[in-house]
């Protein structure tokens, strides 16, 4: 796995998330991340030095295969963790994917994995689990 940076996840997760499969424009990455397209434009250059995009004809973004193999681990980090949190600590959709959005930087591959299994632990208890006061499926803190 490479280094990046918070501003290179903030990116890649971006233009993941805007290619529908033909790159994605300059101004439409600086638009979804609210940020100049003059920054926006030094960042995708950065990511090109570190060949996890490149610009087609039309200079449009295109995710390489590393780029996009990053983005969707960063792509799925924020889904654990978002899920995680609305979930085991029923926090509210809106601070769950806003909460989730800055911890995806900072959860190691390990954390993420145990948040896999406590989720996995608690979905299939609580299936069979029918106690009215369950501690699992209604914790009490």
């Amino acid at each position: 796995m490479i280094k990046l940076t918070v501003s290179n996840e903030d990116y890649l997760k971006a233009i993941y998330e805007l290619d529908c499969g033909n790159g994605v424009r300059i101004v439409d990455i600086a638009d979804k991340l609210n940020v100049a397209k003059s920054s926006t434009y030094v960042a995708v250059s950065l990511l090109q030095e570190k060949e996890l995009v490149e610009r087609d004809g039309e200079r449009r973004v295109v995710l390489t295969t590393k780029g996009k193999s990053e983005a969707e681990l960063i792509v799925n980090r924020f889904s654990i963790i978002k899920t995680f949190l609305s979930k085991i600590f029923k926090i509210d959709e809106k601070s769950a994917d806003a909460e989730a959005c800055d911890l995806e930087h900072v959860v190691s591959v390990e954390t993420s994995q145990a948040m896999i299994e406590i989720l996995n632990f608690v979905n299939v208890h609580c299936r069979y689990c029918q106690k009215e006061n369950c501690p699992i499926s209604s914790p009490t803190f």
